[in-house]
């Protein structure tokens, strides 16, 4: 191996921790805000008054309605570091500027992210019989839950991609339920993080 190579190899092992490091925070960031909803709907905050000068009253909101969009966009910067972060640790390195660095559905189909497709999948059928148990409305049995969260990833990724969570979305534009999603990316970022090797593609 030359010094060129080491470097190379050194530089590469820096990058991925980086994005692990990052899919671990966003993907906590998308946890703790779903967690926040749905244990109370409603929060209590505070209004100006007129001149916007002394706190006048307060009013409820709907917590749902102020942080669904932000817990996707947690969500879906935490699902780019997963995939950038599997396509470093396979020696491959993915777009990382432009239309292209957000691409993430390309680079999840990417064969290298062969691992964190089954680890997605394991994930979303425990969260999905998980969540059933809790009685959650109108979750998917565990079964399907595989198929389900990988296209359900994907949808998340293509708003990502294009835009729609940082800016206004198209209307009637579908997301992701975000329980299912951002539980299982939040395990599986913690996985990633304990079990580095899990997510290295053989061959």
């Amino acid at each position: 191996m030359t010094t060129s190579d080491s470097v190379n190899e050194t530089t590469t092992s820096q990058k991925a921790q980086e994005c692990i490091d990052k899919a671990k925070q966003f993907c906590f960031a998308a946890y703790v805000l779903d967690e926040t909803v749905h244990q109370d709907r409603h929060y209590e905050i505070p209004i100006l008054n007129e001149d916007d000068a002394l706190l006048h009253r307060a009013r409820l909101i709907d917590l749902n309605s102020y942080l669904w969009v932000p817990t996707l966009t947690a969500a879906a910067q935490g699902l780019e570091h997963l995939v950038k972060a599997c396509h470093y640790l396979n020696g491959v390195t993915p777009a990382t500027s432009g239309a292209a660095g957000h691409d993430i559905p390309t680079m999840l189909r990417h064969p290298v992210c062969t691992n964190l497709h089954s680890r997605i999948r394991w994930q979303a059928e425990r969260v999905a019989k998980e969540l059933r148990t809790a009685d959650y409305k109108g979750m998917i049995t565990h079964d399907v839950a595989g198929d389900v969260i990988i296209e359900a990833l994907l949808v998340l990724a293509q708003l990502q991609a294009k835009n729609q969570l940082r800016y206004t979305p198209r209307e009637r534009e579908l997301a992701p339920r975000t329980p299912l999603v951002v539980k299982t990316l939040f395990r599986v970022s913690q996985e990633l993080g304990a079990f580095t090797e899990c997510f290295i593609t053989e061959g």
